[in-house]
């Protein structure tokens, strides 16, 4: 009797190609931010107001940006409820939707003044 040996191989899991390119777009990121910069991004060590400065270029947008982070921080905050009870799962979009968004018509508006005084 001869043993027939499975020669099939399982497809190649898609997935796990996601953190390279997540890795690769967060470095992107970081590039890009740094190349369009007016100013250097502050190192460890930095005085108080080179930092402030590279963080708040445009005081109109800075005020709106704060509320949305930190209403964005408080329902994340209450993410791990879901743990205990499977409806409050939705605070974990909700917690991540506001900064998506703000971020969206900032990077607009931070373009469209960019536009209109470069």
């Amino acid at each position: 009797m001869t043993a027939v040996r499975d020669t099939t191989r399982p497809a190649p899991d898609r997935g796990a190609i996601s953190g390279p390119l997540a890795a690769l777009s967060f470095v992107s990121g970081i590039g890009a931010a740094n190349v369009l910069a007016d100013l250097p991004y502050p190192r460890p060590g930095t005085a108080p107001s080179p930092v402030s400065r590279y963080f708040t270029q445009n005081g109109e947008l800075s005020r709106p940006v704060a509320f949305t982070a930190l209403d964005s921080a408080a329902t994340c905050l209450l993410a791990p409820l879901y743990l205990v009870a499977e409806p409050f799962a939705w605070f974990i979009p909700a917690g991540r939707f506001p900064g998506l968004l703000i971020s969206g018509i900032v990077g607009a508006r931070l373009a469209s003044d960019r536009r209109r005084t470069g």
